[in-house]
């Protein structure tokens, strides 16, 4: 195999050495629905071939933070995929074959072609993360009436524009409590939305100490709820949905 330096001196990205035939190579780019590095394999083949894969790790980063495939989503990654002369497996592999002298431009397209794929897939993800909001949104408005505000936002300490999908008002009209709502998919929490939430409430908290702060999970498995517990208890007040869900608000 081609030594990484070499191949891809024009893309000054990461290489490492998986095995005498096998090179992975580090982007600096990330999946927009979980920040997950985007990497691709270059595989030895016969002659001077080689083939471009990412071994169909967006599909599967997609479906573990919840996208259900569809057909109409699917179609979407193919063309974006194809638009950029690549192929997309019925597996979710997105790959190419080339020669070396065309590895560069080729792995530049498999990055441009994840990043775009992904895009199309978060979408899906914000769509099924709406529709526990808007259950949440339900219950509370049957115990807190008028008080409760959707879309509400706030100011951290760094001076960013804070959205939470629920607000809950105080008597006299002021900001009592803020919610964040955790979806969770095949007993998983969705992790984006959990380390996206602990900063956020971090950045809150840094703010306002004051403000009330409620982190609501769909129930998932009891070893990924007390992970996420752990990574949000630090800055938010968590608790699990039921039908009978009520906050623990202090008095206003």
């Amino acid at each position: 195999m081609t030594h990484c330096e070499r191949v891809l001196a024009d893309l000054a990205f990461r290489c490492h050495a998986m095995s005498n035939d096998v090179l992975y190579v580090e982007s600096p780019f990330a999946y927009g629905f979980d920040g997950q590095l985007i990497g691709g394999y270059m595989i030895r083949k016969q002659g001077d071939q080689v083939k471009i894969t990412d071994n169909a790790d967006l599909m599967f980063q997609a479906m573990v933070n919840g996208v259900a495939p569809h057909k109409a989503t699917a179609q979407k990654v193919r063309r974006i995929v194809e638009k950029q002369g690549l192929e997309l497996s019925p597996e979710g592999e997105i790959f190419a074959f080339a020669k070396e002298t065309d590895i560069p431009a080729l792995m530049a397209r498999l990055f441009e072609a994840s990043i775009r794929s992904a895009d199309v897939l978060g979408a899906a993800i914000t769509k099924d993360v709406s529709k526990f909001e808007k259950v949440v949104s339900k219950r509370l408005r049957t115990v807190y009436g008028s008080r409760v505000r959707a879309n509400h936002q706030e100011t951290g300490a760094s001076g960013h524009q804070l959205r939470f999908p629920l607000a809950i008002l105080a008597q006299d009209g002021s900001t009592s409590a803020l919610i964040q709502t955790i979806s969770s998919f095949d007993g998983m929490p969705h992790w984006a939305s959990v380390y996206n939430t602990a900063g956020k409430m971090l950045d809150l908290k840094q703010a306002n100490a004051d403000m009330q702060r409620f982190s609501v999970i769909e129930p998932a498995n009891s070893e990924s709820l007390a992970q996420a517990k752990k990574v949000l208890s630090q800055s938010t007040t968590v608790l699990l949905f039921s039908p009978e869900l009520e906050l623990p608000l202090l008095a206003a």
